[in-house]
């Protein structure tokens, strides 16, 4: 299961839009934007991401760190975690696309 977390709302549109055109056995996920990742499905409700497998976040430095004990808390052991654009501060990436921007994380 994945779940994916943006700051705006029509990227989170899209990313949607997509996810549900894809085939079955991955669409399995959701997209949330980041003020209600926070306001209800996050911060009240960590159980959110509980199950995934995958996190991917498209946010800034600022709302990674403020995601970052959420996710250490309530992911396994083994998740990854994909942030686009802004590293995670405090973690080791096992590998980045640097022509991309993107760094990925087990946790």
């Amino acid at each position: 299961k994945t779940i994916g977390v943006d700051y705006d709302n029509r990227l989170v549109a899209i990313a949607r839009k997509n996810l549900r055109g894809m085939d079955a056995r991955v669409s399995h996920g959701n997209i949330l934007s980041e003020d209600r990742f926070w306001s209800h499905k996050g911060h009240n409700n960590p159980h959110v991401v509980r199950n995934a497998t995958v996190v991917t976040i498209y946010l800034g430095n600022g709302l990674n760190e403020a995601l970052k004990p959420l996710l250490e808390k309530e992911l396994e052991k083994g998740t990854r975690v994909v942030s686009n654009f802004f590293p995670v501060r405090g973690w080791d990436p096992i590998e980045t696309d640097r022509k991309n921007t993107v760094f990925m994380y087990v946790l």
